[in-house]
């Protein structure tokens, strides 16, 4: 009975965010619906379904075989009581004023420690510890010195307020997520459910396997191709690392370095277009433009981070004689196709629509998933049951769980933000703080970041950031696409930064590695990847916001370079192996092609020449005492 009812609430996330996104109350039965009631009914439909489904530890109650205690089963009635309650009557709540009502306030502490508690058991105490601190400033905002003190609000109306006002709980990034995250979450869900997965996974094995150290290079491309869908590091780091883990310990790779590599290579997917993780449709939304652009400008770092990840794992191979996968460990790719062909048409669909077109990217995701359900149609192999279009729903709603508490969490850290007044003074003082100095300001958001992502899932992190340290970038004269793409890296960064780095311990777990030595070897794989937004704060042409093509392409390619000699220092290898005197000179190379790119456009032409032709016969100068079987791309 119980798995029925929480299979019954998790097909019911998804159908209600398709029913909102396809207008349908509207056009069928005339209800005009808030985005805000949406917001509310999935948040208590997920709120419900984790008291139902996880014990107290925040483990699975199945897996454990743990019994329903009698007060999950009551806080989960309570909390669809409650949703359905406020989300009926959300219109008159609101437009009657709810700071006075003593039954708006119940229902408020009621909520909002259910949603927490529910944040606990999904992310951890870290979450909960960031909300109360909030909540206690916005207790006591005025007894703050200097550019903290804000407006104290009293008790009951800011209890009342984080839950029903439109700018808390159930502000814009939870919208959001309900509505165009959900249907991206729901297309990822039917593209592997009908076994686009295995196209991905295959392509990867079969494009990648039969170089130097393959198993390591599938697991970049399968990462990159698996993430981009995903958007989430450590369901990326379990999927893929099933298969290239293993793959990767039979190739000569240790279990740290195996895990730490599937880490950074799932990380990656968060960040690389057409469809990157959560946070970037809540990017298009507080930049006020098109997700379009968002994945356009995020392409090339995108690109520079999944090429410093396959120098890192090539140089590696290299030099520890990780060997290719056998034909047999290998799928030929004419088979692949042959099989997975019928899952590329959403693909291309989605891209197509994406860039092409003025649709939203609500019903792009809606339109590549019908895609994507009608393709498996095509052969007789993947035709789906209503049994497997039932399983999309379910797994689409299973993915939300894991957001929808996070998101709704972050909401009302934003809501104190607003109310007390902090959010437009806090971004002053950090530029005050800085001094002045792009550098240090530069360092105090990346650092931010990643002790917020310690634990943290990497939406929450950015919605925080966005709110908190964002406008101060803006402030310095960093364009906003720019600020935000640079706080949203260094949140992903921080799910391979110990000493909490959930992908890395992901990563370790499947490879029976010790976590820590996992975390740090798999900063070091990344190491590269930490530069790469401060490149493109400096430099807008790698966010492909140049003056010209022209220059573009010279500053990507001065970036590219610098990825080669910073992933050379690191790993020892370019080539032939490296001695200290060696790397230490490509780290001097690496910074001075840095420096050519920080350098204001106009005078940055000569520097990056320079830079290009001292990189070229280097490499041409360690080309020529080459180890046997060393080529970048040969075949082994």
């Amino acid at each position: 009975m119980l798995a029925g009812l929480s299979y019954v609430l998790r097909v019911l996330i998804p159908l209600i965010g398709i029913l909102f996104i396809l207008d349908i109350p509207t056009d069928w039965f005339g209800l005009l619906l808030w985005q805000e009631q949406i917001a509310i009914a999935i948040l208590g439909l997920s709120v419900a379904d984790i008291f139902l489904t996880s014990t107290l530890s925040g483990k699975s109650r199945a897996e454990t075989k743990t019994p329903l205690p009698w007060y999950d089963a009551l806080l989960a009635a309570l909390a669809l009581a409650i949703t359905l309650y406020v989300g009926l009557r959300y219109e008159t709540i609101v437009g009657s004023g709810y700071l006075g009502d003593p039954l708006n306030l119940a229902l408020a502490v009621a909520m909002i420690l259910m949603v927490a508690e529910t944040t606990r058991r999904n992310a951890g105490m870290p979450m909960i510890i960031l909300l109360v601190t909030f909540f206690l400033y916005g207790l006591s905002a005025g007894l703050f010195p200097g550019f903290l003190r804000g407006r104290s609000i009293e008790l009951n109306e800011l209890i009342a307020y984080l839950f029903l006002d439109p700018n808390a709980m159930f502000g814009t990034p939870l919208v959001v997520v309900v509505t165009t995250v959900l249907a991206y979450v729901l297309f990822g869900s039917a593209l592997f459910k009908l076994g686009g997965g295995d196209l991905f996974i295959g392509l990867a094995l079969s494009v990648m396997g039969r170089f130097k150290g393959g198993a390591a290079k599938t697991s970049v491309l399968s990462s990159s191709l698996f993430g981009t869908i995903s958007g989430s590091a450590v369901a990326n780091v379990v999927a893929d690392g099933i298969i290239t883990i293993p793959l990767m310990k039979k190739s000569g790779y240790s279990p740290e370095e195996a895990g730490a590599i599937e880490a950074v290579a799932s990380t990656g997917g968060q960040i690389m277009p057409p469809v990157m993780g959560a946070a970037a449709f809540i990017m298009a939304n507080n930049l006020g433009v098109s997700y379009s652009e968002v994945a356009k400008a995020a392409l090339i770092p995108a690109l520079l981070f999944y090429f410093c990840v396959y120098l890192h794992c090539h140089f590696r191979a290299c030099r520890i004689g990780a060997r290719p996968l056998t034909r047999e460990e290998r799928p030929e790719i004419k088979d692949v196709l042959r099989n997975g062909w019928p899952f590329l048409v959403p693909l291309f669909l989605l891209v197509g629509l994406m860039f092409t077109t003025a649709l939203s990217p609500l019903k792009i995701a809606l339109y590549a998933t019908l895609a994507a359900v009608l393709s498996a149609f095509l052969k007789r192999e993947t035709r789906p049951t209503l049994r497997q279009l039932m399983e999309i729903l379910e797994d689409a709603g299973q993915g939300m769980l894991s957001l929808v508490p996070v998101v709704a969490v972050t909401g009302m850290m934003i809501g104190v933000l607003s109310v007390t007044g902090l959010g437009f003074t806090l971004s002053l003082g950090i530029v005050e703080t800085a001094g002045g100095s792009m550098t240090m300001l530069l360092l105090l958001t990346a650092l931010a970041a990643i002790i917020l992502g310690m634990g943290m899932p990497t939406t929450a992190v950015y919605i925080v950031l966005a709110t908190l340290v964002a406008p101060a970038l803006i402030k310095a004269g960093i364009t906003p696409m720019a600020a935000h793409l640079y706080v949203f890296y260094y949140g992903c960064l921080s799910m391979i930064t110990p000493p909490v780095c959930l992908a890395a311990f992901a990563g370790a777990s499947l490879a029976g590695a010790g976590y820590m030595r996992t975390g740090y070897q798999a900063m070091k794989l990344g190491l590269a990847a930490f530069f790469i937004p401060v490149l493109f704060v400096l430099s807008p042409d790698l966010l492909l916001m140049g003056p010209s093509d022209a220059h573009e392409i010279q500053m990507i390619a001065v970036a590219g370079l610098g990825c080669v000699f910073l992933s050379a220092s690191v790993e020892g290898f370019l080539f032939r192996t490296l001695s200290w005197v060696e790397r230490a000179g490509t780290t001097v190379v690496a910074i001075l092609q840095a420096v050519a790119i920080g350098m204001p456009a106009g005078q940055d032409t000569v520097p990056s020449i320079v830079a290009i032709a001292l990189s070229l016969l280097i490499m041409i100068w360690l080309w020529r005492q080459r180890e046997p079987d060393s080529y970048v791309l040969k075949r082994s």
